[in-house]
């Protein structure tokens, strides 16, 4: 049986209210082909590919469906993650669903979540892994977006690593950087902050870390300001409001332009 894990997500957004939206997720460990009705009208279609970094806790593409039905009334997202833990985007490209995935519908929006390790020990290896998906991508209309993951949490010093990792990638295939890492950092560096964005084994997030990451990529997707949602998923009010800030601010920060509006 082949690990890959495939979930799909397809979200309508129509009229004015933010609970017209209509989400199905479905998943197959054996990646059979699915069939699903889309929204009226047609959809923007993002694929995720990566690992665990990306489908933990319900996924990032989950929480990020959420906040796009609520901040873009009137569009139509189909949202996809192609995962496996602990995958690298070598991994992904040496497996043929990767490449039937990838041929089975005009791809808008594709992200690219490389290995933390890898990017912190191999940093050297991401941007020909990147430069290698946008030849296999082979569609000068697809948009290409690097997931800048974070740090391990009792290793900081990888941040650094990652990020350059990330951002000679992006370069190297004219795409763009979602800094990730770049939040995780921030909220790290600030004592007054005390919310926990790992899980128990110090690697993978917690709910409030792929919360943090899905109000990044809002904010990057849409050019919004992801604090004005009142969406919060299972956190407390004050902490999803301090992490939708902090995305925000990162983001006008980092200096990345939107390419969807």
């Amino acid at each position: 049986m082949n690990k890959f894990l495939i979930t799909l997500l397809v979200l309508g957004v129509m009229g004015c209210s933010t609970n017209t939206s209509d989400t199905e997720v479905i998943e197959s460990e054996e990646n059979d082909p699915i069939e699903i009705a889309l929204p009226q009208g047609e959809p923007i279609n993002v694929l995720f590919i990566g690992n665990s970094h990306t489908y933990y806790n319900k996924g990032v593409g989950s929480h990020l469906s959420r906040m796009l039905a609520e901040g873009q009334s009137g569009s139509n997202y189909f949202i996809s993650e192609l995962t496996e833990g602990g995958a690298t985007l070598e991994d992904h490209l040496n497996n043929e669903i990767t490449d039937r995935r990838l041929k089975e519908r005009d791809w808008d929006i594709i992200v690219l979540q490389e290995n933390s390790y890898l990017a912190y020990e191999r940093p050297y290896e991401v941007a020909p892994n990147a430069l290698a998906f946008k030849t296999a991508i082979n569609n000068p209309e697809t948009d290409i977006y690097m997931f800048m993951t974070w740090a391990y949490k009792d290793n900081p010093s990888m941040y650094p690593r990652i990020r350059d990792a990330c951002e000679k990638a992006a370069t190297l295939i004219s795409g763009t950087v979602v800094p990730v890492g770049l939040a995780f950092e921030k909220i790290r560096l600030n004592s007054s902050i005390s919310i926990e964005l790992y899980n128990p084994d110090q690697y993978h997030p917690s709910d409030a870390g792929t919360f943090l990451a899905s109000a990044l990529f809002y904010a990057i997707f849409t050019g919004k300001d992801p604090s004005l949602l009142s969406y919060k998923a299972n956190l407390e009010e004050d902490e999803a409001l301090i992490l939708k800030t902090i995305a925000n601010e990162v983001v006008e920060q980092y200096g990345n332009q939107p390419t969807r509006s």
